[in-house]
């Protein structure tokens, strides 16, 4: 823990320095899942050439190196460094959402830097945030990452407790963040056409927001240069909820057209498709 707490007291010049090294080691040398980004990128972007992929695929490893000195860096970045480099286009879509007992949720992808992103919307909006994130298995990166997450007061809610928690709190105004474009098991899971390729998500945003009758919003950001990111956040669902999974259906939609917009800037190295998911003749997911 030492060494990461020096290491982010670090300035950024010279953490920038040391992610185009590991964008060497990560993407040169070890070739970390390099199969699984070229797979992902070809599969959902099949309209474009070999050469246009491959420019997406560099600059996604050198924005993934980005992100991970960035995140060492919130461990002791100030909050008035952190609002220099962090603009939000519309703080002020949420403002009649929280306060006098009233709750939002967010949904987010990983695009951009995700965790800039709960800091940046806790230090912009001023409201309490509940960060809900899936437990690591490392004791050592869990509690890191929990140091990472409640950095500027966000309220880190695991994900396998996350309807019990919530329900004790809510009685407080707040923001229940959520990155909600990971890849849920195929039981129960939301099925749609998404980036070229039929794709699950979780239901559980859309399950937490109709249980608790929460409006719901997209959140995300645009890198506008090294270390330097806007938020942006659209509305998705208002109360009352639409039934059915119409809230899971707007968040792919928007977040396919932020993917296409800022490409580089996706989590591609995860394992998003691993699942096989059975169609009809049509191409339409089998219920």
């Amino acid at each position: 823990m030492i060494f990461f707490l020096l290491l982010s007291r670090l300035p950024f010049w010279f953490l920038f320095r040391i992610s185009d090294l590991l964008y060497l080691v990560l993407y040169k040398i070890l070739k970390y899942r390099v199969k699984v980004v070229k797979s992902n990128l070809l599969r959902s972007f099949p309209e474009k050439t070999e050469k246009e992929r491959q420019a997406i695929e560099k600059a996604f490893y050198s924005h993934l190196c980005d992100v991970v000195v960035e995140t060492i860096k919130l461990l002791t970045i100030s909050e008035k460094e952190l609002k220099e480099r962090i603009s939000h286009e519309n703080p002020e879509i949420l403002f009649p959402y929280f306060g006098d007992g009233k709750s939002y949720i967010s949904m987010a992808p990983h695009l951009g830097n995700w965790e800039w992103l709960l800091a940046g919307n806790k230090i912009w909006l001023g409201c309490e945030i509940d960060a809900v994130y899936k437990p690591l298995s490392s004791p050592f990166f869990e509690k890191l990452m929990l140091q990472v997450r409640s950095r500027f007061g966000s309220y880190p809610v695991p994900s396998t407790r996350v309807l019990r928690i919530e329900a004790g709190r809510k009685s407080i105004s707040r923001g229940i963040a959520m990155v909600a474009d990971q890849t849920p098991g195929p039981d129960n899971a939301f099925v749609t056409r998404f980036m070229n390729q039929t794709t699950l998500f979780f239901r559980g945003p859309q399950k937490l927001a109709q249980t608790f009758q929460y409006p719901v919003f997209y959140s995300s950001m645009v890198k506008t240069g090294r270390g330097r990111y806007r938020i942006r956040v659209e509305e998705i669902a208002l109360c009352p909820l639409p039934e059915g999974d119409e809230i899971l259906h707007r968040f792919a939609a928007i977040l396919e057209d932020d993917i296409r917009r800022n490409p580089a800037d996706w989590l591609w190295s995860h394992k998003r498709w691993k699942h096989k998911i059975k169609e009809d003749h049509s191409g339409i997911p089998a219920n």
